[in-house]
């Protein structure tokens, strides 16, 4: 199967078109022209990933400016930095495991506005081994006024919340049509989602840890044989993923166990760890669960059993992803 060969962001024309093809996904096409999935789905009016069958002409849009990635020559000046050039087939997950930090380090760290928008050629700056996602939780204000070049990508970023969130708080149903001088009203983040809020209590909840280990930043599938039901939208924060009660469900990273137990709004059986990195992950409606408060659990370890415990319909595992408290698509971050 013969498919376009890489470029360089500079190299694409504005109307660059790409016919999909059997086995293609939205994140493979933006490898090969180094723009985001997001900018991608905004483009073609897409309202997933998973939105797209062979034959499709997709339309590429021009790669925004990337000023926030260094040059070579700046790169060399940072005292001690250490950088890697993206090659083809590289993901920040895999350049994150080999350098021992996370990817939301790497994405904070060149300003990346989203995990998948890196290309061959690229220099990245890689942050130390263990760095946290951000020096601090995101900035919070109530209004942002859009300067030119600006994408909601980048807007979303910048304040800690996901762009749907962004789209839905200000109406907007194209994100490719924030435009200069536009008003934003900004979600709060720091007051996080309702996952935050249906988590705060109930016999599951954990007393605080006294100190938190950072996870590897690199996230797996929380379970297998799965078949995906439900994606993450404005209305659903994460995604359930249906299978026979009793099959095992996984640490998606390495992480403290801050909830094990029943939650009485909605939930039912609940795992939640907090992966010491801004990143905690929530396990729902489980039939057991097999890990203790306070317990250091590894990446890819049984922390518990599909079940239909809560408000469930039926077996499945209703997994979620925070940062910083804000729910983002975990779709983003592992691949389906």
């Amino acid at each position: 199967m013969t498919r376009p060969p890489p470029r360089s962001p500079a190299a694409i024309p504005q109307d660059a078109q790409y016919v999909l093809r059997r086995g293609d996904s939205l994140y493979r096409v933006s490898l090969i022209y180094g723009v985001s999935v997001e900018a991608l789905l905004a483009a073609n009016n897409l309202p997933h990933p998973n939105a797209i069958t062979p034959g499709l002409a997709l339309r590429i849009p021009a790669p925004e400016p990337l000023d926030s990635v260094p040059s070579a020559a700046e790169v060399a000046a940072a005292a001690g930095a250490v950088t890697h050039t993206v090659a083809l087939g590289d993901t920040l997950a895999r350049i994150a495991i080999a350098y021992n930090t996370t990817v939301d380090g790497i994405v904070a760290e060149n300003g990346l506005s989203s995990p998948d928008r890196i290309y061959p050629g690229q220099s990245l700056r890689i942050p130390p081994p263990g760095a946290a996602a951000r020096p601090a939780p995101a900035r919070t204000a109530t209004r942002h006024v859009v300067v030119s070049g600006e994408t909601l990508a980048e807007i979303a970023l910048r304040y800690g919340v996901t762009a749907h969130a962004l789209a839905i708080a200000n109406n907007i149903e194209n994100p490719a049509s924030v435009t200069a001088g536009m008003t934003l009203s900004i979600p709060s983040a720091q007051a996080g989602t309702a996952s935050v809020r249906y988590a705060a209590d109930g016999p599951g909840l954990c007393a605080p840890p006294s100190k938190l280990r950072a996870g590897t930043g690199y996230f797996i599938r929380p379970t297998r044989g799965y078949t995906l039901t439900q994606l993450f939208h404005a209305w659903h924060p994460g995604i359930d993923l249906a299978l026979d009660t009793g099959n095992d469900v996984y640490a998606a990273d390495s992480g403290t166990v801050v909830y094990a137990g029943w939650n009485p709004v909605g939930y039912g059986n609940l795992v939640i760890l907090d992966h010491g990195n801004g990143w905690r992950t929530y396990y729902a409606h489980l039939s057991a669960y097999a890990v203790e408060c306070g317990e250091w659990v590894a990446r890819s370890s049984i922390i518990g059993a599909i079940g239909s415990t809560g408000n469930s319909t039926g077996p499945h595992l209703h997994f979620e992803m925070l940062r910083f408290g804000v729910a983002v698509d975990p779709s983003g971050y592992i691949r389906w």
